[in-house]
């Protein structure tokens, strides 16, 4: 069975999501997760609304992040258990995972065997409200794919990147 894990990043609205729904589009296995998942349900219990995404909240989940981190990996855990719930369905599949902290996507990269993909959109400027935000241009990314044209050229570059992994 193949697999492809896919660590993916970009600043906030730069097409991240939109890009992992056009490649489901034509790879039908194809998931999208992120490693702020378990620090968002966290939250949620703690009355903070998170589709605020406003810099405070965002501020606000970095820093649980780090603490979350530190204590045990549990960003970490979440996309490894991901994992295996896919590996045990016996598919070939693509998982896109978001992260931020150049550290975490190194791992990633180094421990799963994963590739690296940054989405750009030169129209949207990078936030400075949190390390996470801030640094993520800070890493030799695997790919790189511009996101500053129409929703048409975003799903060219999608079929695109699709026939290079899977074929490649």
């Amino acid at each position: 069975m193949k697999k492809y894990i896919i660590i993916l990043n970009g600043t906030a609205k730069s097409g991240k999501t939109t890009f992992a729904k056009l490649c489901k589009k034509y790879f039908y296995c194809t998931y999208n997760i992120s490693t702020i998942t378990p620090i968002k349900n966290a939250l949620k219990c703690m009355f903070v609304d998170i589709d605020k995404k406003d810099d405070r909240t965002r501020k606000l989940m970095s820093d649980l992040k780090d603490t979350m981190t530190n204590f045990n990996e549990c960003s970490k855990i979440f996309v490894q258990k991901e994992i295996e719930r896919l590996n045990k369905l016996g598919m070939v599949y693509i998982l896109f995972v978001d992260a931020r902290e150049p550290e975490e996507i190194k791992w990633f990269k180094d421990n799963i065997q994963a590739k690296t993909l940054l989405i750009r959109n030169k129209n949207i400027k990078i936030l400075e409200t949190n390390h996470a935000d801030k640094n993520i241009e800070n890493f030799n990314y695997d790919y790189i794919i511009n996101n500053d044209e129409s929703l048409e050229e975003m799903e060219v570059k999608a079929k695109d990147f699709l026939k290079n992994i899977l074929e490649g």
